[in-house]
């Protein structure tokens, strides 16, 4: 029994290694279809594609000020034309990244 107790140690200490070790990765969606965001439409974009992060980036080109820290960001764009969504993902020091070109249309 104490031999099965210590190999069932040794196990769940393997398995909480694992998850540890294993890097983010980043991915986003929005609550609309990308190709049909427009101008003062609030747009969702949210985290729940993203594995193993528990910090997050965003970077929205269209303003200085469209910096936000949170899993859910909710946006409402002023003027057409391309904006660029960067999403920075952590896990202690390891890191994962994407930007995203998307349309705003009239």
């Amino acid at each position: 029994m104490k031999i099965f107790f210590i190999t069932f140690l040794g196990f769940c200490f393997f398995l909480f290694m694992q998850s540890c070790s294993q890097p983010p990765f980043a991915c986003f969606q929005t609550d609309v279809n990308e190709d049909s965001i427009h101008v003062n439409q609030v747009v969702t974009f949210n985290t729940a594609c993203s594995i193993n992060a528990n910090e997050y980036y965003w970077d929205f080109s269209d303003s200085e000020d469209s910096v936000f820290y949170t899993n859910i960001v909710k946006r409402k764009f002023n003027d057409t034309g391309n904006v660029s969504v960067f999403l920075l993902v952590t896990k202690g020091r390891k890191t994962s990244s994407i930007t995203k070109d998307i349309h705003v249309n009239p």
